[in-house]
């Protein structure tokens, strides 16, 4: 049966979108005009007990507001909270750029907000859809940032931003045309290998889609200055070298299986 209830948005409100929780509650997000050129995304959810209080996930006077194109707000596995929102990059009309946040309290509270996008230019990036993952939320958009460039080419893109608000990329590593492997865990270290067998690297690495990257100069005076993080490293190898020798064992147990 459906019932009519009182809506929770109040004021100038516009861009209504609804989502559940894996418990059964709605969360009602909107966006509502708080000055001649604020916009403020809100949200609230509806229970057995009827509309919780609406809370202020972000606000701002450079945000791209338009009737087709609206942000959202979702529920993810760990019980905690992701909206996406879109804020203008220049002065072109379509120039803007996703932000995500997260919350861990309800909506209480939110994290800064993260670009998923690397690329730095003033196109599109927009129609986004999120989506709960293992380890945080996918965010899918369409990019067109080819626009930049001269085409007439749109993208449909995707990454995912971890439960620490950290957007992965993707790089794969080659050996000759050969691909070894594809990383997409944010934090992932390349080279650690040469750098302490003194040897010449042995692949490439290449980003296949944008990646946030730091290269360090100088190795070898880096970890010796950086002791937490020779340590993080230490157990990346080790887990690197525990998930070959398994792998060694059971390729040797098949072989003399067959």
């Amino acid at each position: 049966m459906i019932r009519p209830t009182q809506s929770p948005a109040d004021g100038d409100s516009r861009e209504p979108e609804l989502t559940a929780t894996q418990d059964g509650r709605v969360i009602l997000s909107w966006v509502e005009k708080t000055g001649e050129k604020r916009y403020a995304l809100r949200t609230a959810f509806l229970g057995r007990n009827g509309w919780t209080e609406a809370e202020t996930v972000s606000q701002g006077e450079n945000w791209f507001v338009n009737w087709a194109d609206f942000p959202s707000v979702i529920a993810l596995k760990d019980s905690s909270l992701a909206a996406h929102w879109l804020v203008k990059s220049g002065s072109s009309t379509y120039a803007y750029d996703v932000n995500i946040s997260q919350s861990k309290d309800g909506g209480k509270s939110w994290t800064k907000s993260v670009v998923p996008h690397r690329d730095n230019t003033q196109t599109e990036h927009g129609f986004v859809s999120l989506a709960p993952t293992s380890d945080g939320v996918a965010v899918i958009w369409l990019d067109s940032r080819k626009l930049d460039k001269g085409t007439d080419d749109v993208s449909l893109m995707s990454t995912n931003v971890s439960l620490d608000g950290k957007v992965s990329g993707e790089i794969e590593i080659l050996k000759g045309d050969f691909q070894v492997n594809i990383v997409t865990e944010p934090g992932a270290v390349f080279g650690e290998m040469s750098l302490l067998l003194g040897i010449p690297h042995m692949a490439t690495v290449r980003a296949r889609k944008a990646c946030q990257v730091r290269v360090i100069a100088d190795g070898d005076a880096f970890l010796r200055a950086n002791a937490a993080i020779s340590y993080d490293l230490l157990k990346l190898m080790a887990g690197r070298l525990h998930g070959v020798t398994n792998h060694l064992t059971n390729l040797n147990q098949y072989i003399h299986a067959v």
